[in-house]
């Protein structure tokens, strides 16, 4: 296919495991691409080189929408996780992730932050 999906703003607990993440595949018509089996799947922690996933378990969810189910290894790399998925009958999607400290963790801290600022 001619083109490449980029989709992001997937955010990640660092090394957590059953988190998933959506994808879309589309062909070239941009309509969704139904039972697709055993995609190439690979992802760059931080900007390494392209590797396969530990768990990458791909699951449909119908109309061309899919997860790919990741582990507490896929995501033990705090910064940009980019997962690549190809498959001959629809275009490559790549969508982007950011993993870092959970959302109760972050919640937490901001309010360390704002509480240290009234002193």
């Amino acid at each position: 296919m001619s083109d490449n999906r980029l989709y992001s703003g997937v955010n990640l607990a660092q090394s957590t495991a059953t988190q998933t993440v959506p994808i879309l595949l589309v062909n070239s018509s941009s309509a969704g691409v139904a039972s697709l089996t055993s995609p190439t799947i690979v992802a760059s922690k931080n900007g390494a080189s392209n590797a396969s996933l530990s768990d990458g378990t791909w699951a449909e969810l119908g109309n061309g929408l899919y997860t790919i189910r990741l582990n507490a290894t896929d995501t033990d790399t705090a910064g940009w996780l980019a997962i690549t998925v190809s498959h001959g009958s629809a275009e490559t999607a790549i969508v982007l992730c950011e993993v870092s400290i959970s959302p109760n963790e972050k919640r937490t801290d901001y309010v360390r932050q704002r509480a240290s600022y009234r002193r």
